[in-house]
């Protein structure tokens, strides 16, 4: 057992209150409970106050949410409500979702082939590029590069790193195995623009952003680049992705406001990669039976005797972890932001992240799937 659980467990035993933490208490008062009922997150607090201490990183926060509800919020050192954090591959679950939502409103489909909207794609009929679709694109069974500089520029748009794209070469047959990555979605990104007729900032403030609430969500440096990732480009804070979070748990729905339909949150969560070898992914995602487990860009963690999709996450590499589990109705976000090439939480934050599971577990009788055993690339 690792350090920071052994140093956690005597931290419960002297009982740390938990509550709103030095960047002061959130707008609104105390943390809500659920139908008065109390919880006791003081591991979960014990170990964020140790792990921001031990890696000397400038803040943190943590959310759990209970139907739908949040039931604990804290923040630490100078993190507050308003703090913006990049959030790397979590931008993947919020950008998966806009996708599943242009798909309602019948401005694409899923399957439709690349070429369609990006003619680079479909110059050579007889190519395998000819015949990647969107959900391959969104799921890392596209064959495409995982990175591509030619395609990541932020001084070009995002059709012509669709066009770059287009004349890369493929790793293999698409739709064989997967290769996780970024270059994929942001081609997917592009048929959007194309299909829709608007900016990828656009289609998410219009499908996810303003629906949801994600009113400090925000994609790329200062908004100024025309060619933003949606496989990382993203920042956002614990609130606006909690927000996202209790639709995703509201199965499509919040605040009364109907943003997916239930269906959709399905397809969104849905093991999409057909069990296929896992190419590319971290040392983590690689056990096990070696085979990928992946939705419309969100990890499929565990699912039920039916195949459906119980527990889900979507991590990413500066350390902003979010997950869920449907049966319950229950999630979580740890969030830091930990760049440069000295990341100081990379060797615990598997640790961090098993002490929020196992307080889960614990206090809300709730199964939160896997942890990994090293954070996911970009």
């Amino acid at each position: 057992m690792s350090t920071l659980v052994l140093a956690v467990l005597g931290a419960c035993l002297a009982q740390v209150p938990s509550g709103p933490g030095p960047g002061g208490t959130p707008p609104g008062g105390a943390v809500p409970t659920v139908n008065g009922e109390g919880y006791d997150f003081s591991a979960i607090d014990g170990a964020a106050t140790q792990y921001l201490a031990k890696t000397g990183l400038p803040g943190a926060a943590v959310m759990v949410l209970d139907g739908g509800k949040v039931v604990y919020e804290r923040y630490y050192g100078g993190y507050d409500a308003t703090t913006v954090v990049s959030i790397a591959s979590a931008s993947k679950w919020i950008s998966g979702a806009t996708m599943v939502a242009l798909q309602e409103a019948g401005k694409l489909d899923l399957d439709d082939p690349v070429g369609k909207y990006i003619s680079e794609f479909a110059s050579d009929p007889a190519h395998a590029r000819a015949g990647i679709t969107l959900r391959q694109c969104f799921n890392h069974t596209s064959a495409l590069p995982a990175n591509l500089r030619s395609a990541d520029s932020p001084t070009i748009t995002m059709r012509e790193a669709g066009a770059a794209a287009g004349k890369a070469e493929l790793s293999g047959k698409p739709g064989s195995a997967f290769r996780y990555g970024g270059v994929s979605m942001r081609v997917a990104g592009a048929c959007a623009e194309v299909a829709a007729g608007k900016k990828w900032r656009e289609l998410f403030d219009d499908a996810i952003g303003k629906p949801v609430g994600m009113s400090s969500t925000r994609w790329g440096r200062l908004e100024l680049s025309q060619n933003p990732s949606p496989a990382g480009g993203a920042s956002s804070t614990l609130r606006d992705y909690g927000r996202f979070l209790a639709m995703v748990l509201g199965r499509g729905e919040i605040d009364g406001v109907r943003v997916l339909s239930e269906a959709g949150v399905a397809e969104l969560l849905r093991d999409q990669t057909g069990g296929v070898p896992i190419g590319r992914a971290s040392v983590g995602r690689r056990g096990g039976d070696g085979k990928a487990s992946y939705g419309v860009g969100c990890w499929v963690e565990g699912k039920d005797e039916q195949g459906e999709t119980v527990t889900a996450s979507s991590p990413g590499a500066f350390g902003f972890v979010p997950a869920v589990n449907m049966e319950r109705g229950v999630g979580f976000i740890w969030m830091i932001e930990d760049k440069g090439r000295n990341r100081k939480k990379a060797k615990d934050l598997p640790d961090m992240v098993k002490v929020i599971r196992e307080t889960i577990k614990a206090q809300l009788g709730t199964e939160m799937g896997a942890t990994p055993a090293s954070p996911d690339p970009e």
